[in-house]
């Protein structure tokens, strides 16, 4: 799947489905990552400034 990203929120909708289609909860995403939490949250609702 190709997508294009032009704006936080798009990217932010993109990586939170595409993590609830992987079956990962945001903890788990950030087990296997060791990105903060507070940060996948920030993305995946298109913070512009995270």
């Amino acid at each position: 799947m190709e997508n294009v990203v032009h704006n936080p929120a798009k990217l932010g909708l993109i990586a939170g489905k595409t993590r609830t289609e992987l079956g990962l909860r945001q903890s788990d995403l950030h087990t296997y990552t060791k990105l903060n939490p507070r940060f996948i949250g920030e993305v995946e609702h298109g913070k512009a400034t995270a």
